[in-house]
């Protein structure tokens, strides 16, 4: 009984003050709503003795149910409006230059926080972190920099030709990223944003994702992707390389929740990614 008058108050509280969570509201007018309904029905069944019908509510199951069943449709909508008060969890992943970062570029136009791991990356190699720190140590001081950050041209060059190389340097910075974009992730919802993007392209199997969040896959077509990487400035043994070594579109496409192809032209990338976001949000 208790329970009952502690979400009653919750309810009521809940229409006079804005600081009342929303979800808190929801359970609570579901559950109380809920209850008078299933309460009125053997109260006019049974009078003043609706206690001693409780015991016997087999044989009135039928109408009981349906008026219950009336009653959740009626506060349906105020359970999903508190669920639809919850952040989205958007991670954008894909192989090398499929376009991620316009894709996050884009989305964060749209209004979405977004947050790019490669970035967070860059960050953690500025001199004085414990990372670029460990990095120096496992790589030899031909990584490093006179101001002790990490020299991220020597280091491509050596992860780049070797496989192991890269998953040593893996090893030391996804810790890291993964704690910080959990920190951004919590930060964003206290602040009640809608959408909340990573931008990520070797953390899908880090344990960063759950069940409530939604991958997305930008794929480009190969030809597509090495004629991007040799407009950077990379000559194409660099860019066979790099595309070889990261994550390949079959493997990605097995844990994406939506694709969407990346070899046409801005507008086309754009107009996909706003109808995909009306429909996530």
């Amino acid at each position: 009984m208790k329970m009952l008058f502690d979400m009653f108050d919750t309810a009521i509280a809940g229409a006079t003050d804005p600081n009342i969570a929303a979800t808190d509201m929801a359970v609570s007018s579901s559950f109380f709503v809920r209850f008078i309904c299933l309460s009125l029905s053997l109260a006019v069944r049974g009078g003043r003795d609706w206690v001693t019908r409780m015991q016997n509510v087999q044989a009135d199951w039928n109408s009981i149910s349906n008026l219950y069943f009336v009653c959740g449709q009626l506060i349906a909508p105020i359970d999903s409006k508190g669920n639809n008060d919850l952040m989205q969890k958007l991670f954008i992943t894909g192989a090398i230059a499929s376009g991620k970062s316009t894709a996050a570029r884009v989305l964060r136009e749209l209004g979405a926080i977004v947050v790019d791991a490669d970035g967070i990356v860059h960050e953690l190699m500025n001199s004085g972190s414990s990372v670029a720190h460990t990095v120096g140590q496992h790589f030899g001081p031909s990584v490093m920099s006179a101001d002790g950050s990490v020299d991220r041209s020597a280091l491509a060059s050596i992860v780049f030709r070797d496989e192991s190389a890269l998953r040593d340097l893996e090893k030391i910075t996804h810790p890291a990223v993964v704690d910080e974009i959990k920190a951004r992730m919590n930060r964003a919802e206290e602040n009640g944003a809608k959408l909340f993007v990573a931008e990520v392209q070797l953390l899908v199997r880090s344990g960063l994702i759950d069940d409530d969040s939604h991958v997305l896959v930008i794929e480009a077509s190969d030809s597509t992707r090495l004629q991007r990487l040799l407009s950077k400035g990379l000559d194409r043994e660099q860019a066979s390389n790099r595309m070889r070594m990261g994550p390949q579109p079959g493997d990605l496409r097995s844990i994406a929740d939506t694709v969407i192809p990346n070899d046409l032209d801005l507008s086309e990338l754009t107009s996909r990614l706003e109808h995909f976001q009306s429909e996530l949000i």
